[in-house]
C-alpha cells in the first residue's frame, strides 16, 4: 500500500499537477458521468474490462438490476406534479425528491427535442415490459405511456447526483487527507458496486445521499464555525430531511454548533424569559401528556380510520406509551428543577435553550414546510409511513410481514445484535472485495 502511495506521490510531483488536481472537480465530475453512462457501461461490458479491473482488489461487479420498485412510484407523482397536482400523492417519504425529479424533466423535456432523439426512443420502449407487469395495466396506456417518457430523464438525473456524490468525496479527500489519496480514492469510488448500480435509477436515496455528502464537503473545508457556516449547514440538513425523513440526524451538528456560537457571543435569553419560557413548555407537556393517557382509545381510535386495514400493530402502542412516558417524566422533572434549583439551571442551559438556536429550529421546519408542503398538509397519511419507517429500523423486514404470522414470528427469531454490523461487512466485501477492509 505505501509503494503504490509513494509511486502516485512521485508521478504526481513529476507531472506538476499537485496543484491543478485540487482544482479539478469538474474533471472529476465528468469522469464519474463518462465511466457511469449506460454507452460506456455496455461497452466495458462487452470487453469484459471491468470484471478484469475488478479482480484486481477482489471486487464482485455483478449484471446491474434494471429497475427499482421505488422508481416507478416517484415517476408516477411526477406526471401528477407536472400535469398542474402539486399533491404527489406519495407519502412514503416526503416530496423533495419527486420536486426535483419534476423541476427537471420540466427543464430538459423542451418541446420534445431530447426526448425525440434515437436514444431515448430506444430507451423508452426497453421500460413497457417491466411497467406492464409493475403497474399491471395495458401498454397502450397514456399512463404507462408518461411513466415510461420520465424514466429516462430520471436515470439522468440519477446519474448526475452519483457523480456529485464522488466529486464531494474527492473533494473531502482532498481537504483532509492530500491530493495522492484523493486520486485513489476516485479509483475506489469509480469501481464502487453501490455507487455504479445506483446511478442507474432513481430513488429518494439518490438525491439523499447526494446533500448529505454535500453536508459533510462543506463541514470538512470549514475552519471556522460561524453564523453562515451554521446557516449553510443546517440548510443542507433540512433540504436532505424534506427528502428523506432519516436525514433529520444531521440536525444534530448545526444546532450543536449553535449552542456553541451562543455562548461564544452571549447569545441568551434573559434570567426571567428563560425561567417563564421553560416553565411554560413544562407545564404544556405536563398537560399535553396527561390528556394523551387519559383519552389514549380515544387517539387510537381516531388514528384507525388513516390505516388501510382498520388495524394498528400492537408495536405502535408500545412506541406511544414510551413517548407519553418520556415527556411525561421531562417536563416534571423540568418543573421541579427550575422551582427548586432556579439559578444554577439558568446557568447550566442558557446556552442550550437559546434565542439563535431557536430561530435555527424554526428556519429548519419552515424549509421542510416549503419544499415538502403536503406532507404537513395531508399529515394524517403521511404518519403512518413515518411509524412504518421507525418500525423497520427496529424491527427490519418484519415491518413489511403481516403482523403475528408464521414469516413475521421466524424472522424475529432469526435476529440478532450482530445483524447491522454483519450486513455492512457484507456491504463492504461486496463493494471493494476483501481488500475493503483494508483501505477503510
Amino acid at each position: 500500500m505505501n509503494k503504490i502511495l509513494s509511486y502516485l506521490s512521485r508521478y504526481i510531483n513529476l507531472l506538476k499537477i499537485s496543484k491543478s488536481f485540487k482544482k479539478s472537480s469538474v474533471i472529476v465530475f465528468m469522469l464519474f458521468i463518462i465511466f457511469w453512462s449506460k454507452p460506456f457501461e455496455m461497452f466495458l461490458s462487452q470487453k469484459n474490462i471491468k470484471r478484469k479491473i475488478a479482480t484486481i482488489y477482489d471486487g464482485h461487479h455483478s449484471f446491474y438490476k434494471n429497475y427499482h420498485f421505488d422508481e416507478t412510484e416517484i415517476s408516477l407523482s411526477s406526471i401528477r406534479v407536472l400535469n398542474g397536482n402539486y399533491d404527489p400523492n406519495y407519502y412514503n417519504y416526503p416530496h423533495g425528491s419527486i420536486y426535483l425529479l419534476s423541476f427537471f424533466i420540466k427543464i430538459f423535456k423542451v418541446d420534445g427535442i431530447v426526448s425525440n432523439s434515437k436514444f431515448f426512443k430506444d430507451s423508452i420502449n426497453d421500460h413497457y415490459n417491466w411497467l406492464h407487469y409493475r403497474l399491471d395495466i395495458s401498454k397502450d396506456s397514456p399512463t404507462l405511456k408518461n411513466v415510461a417518457s420520465n424514466i429516462p430523464f430520471s436515470r439522468i438525473l440519477s446519474l448526475i447526483l452519483c457523480s456529485l456524490i464522488a466529486t464531494f468525496i474527492y473533494q473531502i479527500c482532498v481537504k483532509n487527507f492530500g491530493v495522492t489519496y484523493a486520486i485513489l480514492g476516485v479509483f475506489i469510488t469509480l469501481l464502487c458496486n453501490s455507487l455504479s448500480t445506483f446511478s442507474k435509477y432513481y430513488i429518494v436515496d439518490i438525491p439523499l445521499a447526494t446533500i448529505s455528502t454535500l453536508f459533510f464537503a462543506s463541514l470538512s473545508k470549514t475552519q471556522n464555525f460561524n453564523s453562515k457556516t451554521i446557516f449553510t449547514l443546517l440548510v443542507l440538513s433540512a433540504i436532505a430531511t424534506a427528502i428523506k425523513y432519516t436525514a433529520i440526524l444531521l440536525l444534530f451538528i448545526p444546532i450543536l454548533l449553535s449552542f456553541n456560537y451562543s455562548k461564544k457571543n452571549n447569545i441568551f435569553f434573559s434570567k426571567s424569559v428563560f425561567t417563564k419560557s421553560i416553565t411554560l413548555l413544562s407545564v404544556f407537556l405536563l398537560i399535553g401528556t396527561t390528556f394523551l393517557m387519559v383519552k389514549q382509545k380515544y387517539v387510537f381510535s381516531y388514528l384507525l380510520q388513516f390505516t388501510s386495514d382498520n388495524f394498528i400493530e400492537p408495536a405502535y402502542f408500545s412506541y406511544f406509551n414510551t413517548f407519553i412516558n418520556i415527556f411525561f417524566g421531562f417536563s416534571i422533572i423540568l418543573i421541579t428543577t427550575i422551582s427548586i434549583f432556579r439559578d444554577k439551571f439558568f446557568i447550566t442551559f442558557k446556552n442550550i435553550f437559546n434565542p439563535y438556536t431557536i430561530k435555527l429550529l424554526i428556519l429548519f421546519i419552515l424549509i421542510i414546510v416549503i419544499i415538502s408542503p403536503y406532507t404537513f398538509i395531508n399529515w394524517q397519511k403521511g404518519l403512518k409511513y413515518f411509524l412504518y419507517e421507525i418500525r423497520h429500523m427496529n424491527f427490519g423486514y418484519a415491518a413489511q410481514m403481516k403482523y403475528n404470522s408464521v414469516e413475521y414470528h421466524d424472522y424475529l427469531n432469526k435476529l440478532n445484535i450482530f445483524d447491522p454490523i454483519i450486513f455492512y461487512l457484507n456491504q463492504i466485501k461486496l463493494n471493494f472485495g476483501l481488500s475493503g477492509s483494508f483501505f477503510l
